[in-house]
């Protein structure tokens, strides 16, 4: 039986990290232009069109169209002042930035009122209760939200960074296409030389590779809050953040995987529409970030649950049955073929995603490719632990204290 379950789920793994996660990387820019008059058009122009025979006319459009960035806050007071400027110099001719002060204790109800009267396109909305039953954060962005002037949003956190001027541009570039609604993006997080970075940085791509993977299998379910554009108008026909309000986490994946669907998504993986993230100093912190962020699941499209459960679940019961394998006897040799087949295709395909999304900076997106192994066996052990933790307390973890 347990040899059984041990080969299943090697062929499992090998089916998810070679053809799920592996078709977005086997893409090229040739490949893209040649399917263009194929029946796959529709996938491959809107893939990323920083990529696409529409990148000129694009262009064109996103800088004519008003763009409203979207920012809750709170006692981000340094983060701020590092953000507003890199906001402020963007290359595009017509946005606005509201920033919604969410009961900060700092001073950066007094940074922001200062730089409002300096810029005008910058707003302030300062909240100084929360009501009951909402998550400090869905407050914040619904404030923002309902403040926006313009029909195209988008959001990120106060301790993210644009990439490059051209962040909003690029981001917006997909809403050429009048079907677009909703375009996700990439936000790693800063390269550290740690333990607990290297971790972070394995997770991050391990979550990229879903959603992305996902809409490139035409099954988009959620993007991340730190680079990701939307329509006001989907967030008043979903009626917002009402359905899910009082869990701490859901602001970007729950409202995601309720209004995304292939025929309304778009993806830019464009390193000039990256959103550079600050990680987390300290294991607590993170594992508190993260069980907030892996509670909402549970509240997915029962399509999203089978086929993320399935992987996990295939994750889980290959290393597990390794340790199992292991004792039996005659068998080492079939586990080493079937563990280090593995694990180089998984090396595999994060090298051609480092490739591809960082084709400026992979020396050192690429230090993790050194840990790559250690860092792919300790990863289940923490996925399990966050996922029991949130089953009890995805209600209870709080945006910020």
């Amino acid at each position: 039986m347990i040899l059984f379950v041990f080969y299943f789920s090697y062929l499992l793994q090998i089916a998810f990290w070679f053809v799920f996660f592996g078709k977005f990387v086997f893409f090229s820019k040739k490949t893209q232009a040649k399917a263009y008059d194929t029946e796959n058009k529709d996938l491959e122009c809107r893939i990323d069109f920083s990529f696409s025979l529409f990148e000129t006319q694009a262009d064109a459009y996103a800088t004519e169209s008003g763009v409203s960035v979207v920012i809750a806050a709170r006692n981000e007071l340094e983060n701020l002042q590092k953000l507003l400027p890199k906001l402020l110099s963007q290359n595009y001719s017509l946005f606005e930035i509201v920033i919604v002060d969410d009961r900060s204790t700092d001073e950066t109800a007094v940074f922001l009122e200062k730089m409002q009267q300096e810029n005008p396109h910058l707003h302030c909305i300062r909240i100084l209760e929360k009501p009951e039953k909402i998550s400090g954060k869905k407050n914040a962005l619904s404030a923002g939200i309902q403040k926006a002037k313009y029909d195209l949003l988008l959001l990120t956190d106060a301790d993210c960074l644009p990439s490059s001027e051209n962040w909003i541009k690029r981001m917006m570039n997909p809403f050429f296409d009048t079907k677009i609604d909703i375009v996700l993006g990439y936000s790693p997080y800063e390269v550290r030389n740690s333990w607990l970075n290297y971790m972070i940085q394995f997770e991050t791509w391990l979550t990229l590779m879903q959603y992305f993977s996902a809409y490139i299998w035409k099954i988009p379910y959620m993007g991340v809050g730190r680079n990701l554009a939307y329509r006001k108008s989907v967030f008043l026909e979903k009626k917002g953040f009402e359905k899910h309000q009082e869990w701490a986490g859901g602001d970007d994946d729950l409202l995601m995987n309720e209004a995304s669907h292939f025929g309304n998504t778009a993806i830019v993986w464009d390193e000039q529409a990256h959103c550079i993230s600050k990680p987390s100093l300290s294991y607590k912190a993170w594992l508190k970030q993260k069980i907030r962020h892996l509670s909402v699941g549970t509240q997915y499209k029962m399509r999203d649950r089978v086929w993320i459960g399935t992987f996990v679940l295939s994750y889980s019961l290959f290393w597990f049955s390794v340790l199992f394998v292991l004792s039996l006897p005659n068998c080492l040799p079939n586990v080493l073929f079937c563990v280090l087949t593995r694990w180089f295709l998984v090396g595999l395909v994060f090298k051609k995603w480092i490739e591809k999304l960082h084709s400026t900076e992979q020396k050192n997106r690429r230090n993790i490719l050194f840990f790559l192994f250690f860092l792919d066996f300790l990863y289940i052990f923490h996925y399990i632990f966050i996922g029991l933790v949130s089953l009890f307390s995805g209600k209870t973890i709080k945006w910020k204290n």
